[in-house]
């Protein structure tokens, strides 16, 4: 059975789909966020198969919407900052992934995701998001991955570790064809650029009041502006994650170019935002995390320079530009404030560049295929993750034997 999407109605059949179509989901996404969607994507939307799985569900979720709080954009912003529930939110919206249903894997709720935008007229893909990371999931494919999951649910005899399918008739399913090379060549571009902007929840981790050092390793630099900018004025992601990061930022003149673009934006809620943002300033919480993100820059950047004069390991300090062009505006007027009160950390010729070390959070695996490899049990992954605290305590050791704290 092929899996490129041609035969989506015959395995949504096998899969068990209602026979009735339903197109008000489709549209209202089409109308909403203004993206015409593939067409294997439609016909899934319209005849949804329930994935679920009983044990599968994260407490920490109340909404499970794709939407949210929007076009609410104050409350929207007050759901992005409720640690699981916002981070989703973040992952919808700044990545453009659409929820469609959630399975359990070792202990762990996977969570399958439509990706909105499409790759060719047929296809846009799905991925999986796990609190963690995001991948491909499916070789491009909602047909694909169908196929997949109806056989390891068929081979795990519905107990666990795979989506339960409840109108399903067990049988022996069609051997799916090899996905065209040349579907699989356009698809990998497509989820590897979700995958390296996987960071961008950061926004989420401002908005909890996460201590600043978490966040400072993938805060927006001036190249990924400048890359990401032209889609500001054409995708709901692009649009969404950009106003709201120069907002959050306090990078006026970026912030002033991003709701221009955003006019031509056929997105409803990036309009929604983009009139928030202009229209809205900080709030006394949020304006005092920026303050401590700008020390925090400020101080890794005082402490690059120590280092660089006495010829020590960079392995570990700053490096590379950290924020957008006007918070680094913001960051100098900040800076001097700082100096003239006496703070001896900041100097008028502290240097703008410095490393940013790897974040411990990110995973060797990430962005993988799920296919029919699974994560490693949870206690291996705990495992590895001692490991990785004994390396960066040693690490530690060695840092404060040089007198210096980062």
């Amino acid at each position: 059975m092929k899996i490129d999407g041609s035969q989506i109605d015959a395995i949504l059949d096998l899969a068990g789909a209602p026979k009735k179509r339903s197109p008000k989901v489709a549209d209202d996404l089409e109308k909403n966020l203004g993206v015409k969607l593939a067409i294997e994507t439609r016909k899934f939307l319209e005849r949804p198969v329930e994935l679920h799985h009983p044990d599968a569900g994260d407490p920490g979720v109340k909404d499970k919407s794709f939407a949210g709080k929007l076009p609410d954009v104050g409350a929207w912003i007050e759901q992005l900052g409720k640690n699981r529930e916002g981070l989703r939110q973040c992952v919808q919206h700044f990545l453009g992934l659409y929820p469609i249903g959630e399975e359990l894997q070792y202990g762990d709720t996977m969570v399958a995701m439509l990706v909105l935008e499409p790759f060719t007229k047929n296809l846009s893909g799905v991925m999986y998001y796990d609190e963690r990371e995001v991948g491909t999931w499916g070789d491009g494919s909602i047909s694909g991955f169908l196929m997949q999951e109806l056989a390891k649910y068929i081979d795990e005899d519905g107990d666990r570790d795979c989506f339960h399918f409840d109108h399903f008739v067990k049988k022996e399913l069609p051997k799916p064809a090899k996905m065209p090379s040349p579907i699989t060549k356009t698809w990998t571009p497509h989820w590897r650029w979700r995958l390296d902007r996987r960071s961008r929840w950061w926004i989420m981790w401002f908005l909890c009041g996460e201590k600043p050092e978490r966040m400072l390793s993938v805060l927006p630099t001036e190249k990924e502006w400048q890359a990401d900018k032209p889609g500001v004025a054409k995708t709901h992601h692009e649009g969404m994650y950009w106003l709201l990061a120069h907002w959050l930022l306090g990078n006026e003149t970026e912030l002033a170019e991003a709701v221009t673009l955003a006019k031509k934006n056929p997105s409803k809620y990036v309009a929604a935002v983009s009139s928030f943002v202009t229209k809205t300033a900080l709030d006394k919480k949020q304006k005092t995390q920026l303050d401590r993100v700008l020390q925090a820059v400020a101080f890794g950047r005082s402490i690059s320079k120590n280092i660089e004069k006495r010829r020590y390991s960079d392995r570990n300090v700053f490096s590379g530009t950290v924020i957008a062009d006007g918070t680094r505006a913001s960051l100098d007027s900040h800076s001097r404030l700082r100096r003239r009160q006496g703070d001896p950390r900041l100097h008028a010729d502290a240097p703008r560049s410095g490393r940013l070390p790897r974040q411990a959070s990110q995973r060797p695996d990430a962005g993988r295929d799920r296919g029919p490899r699974r994560r490693l049990p949870r206690a291996r992954a705990r495992s590895d993750d001692a490991e990785a605290r004994r390396h960066r305590s040693v690490e530690a050791r060695s840092e404060n034997r040089h007198g210096h704290r980062l």
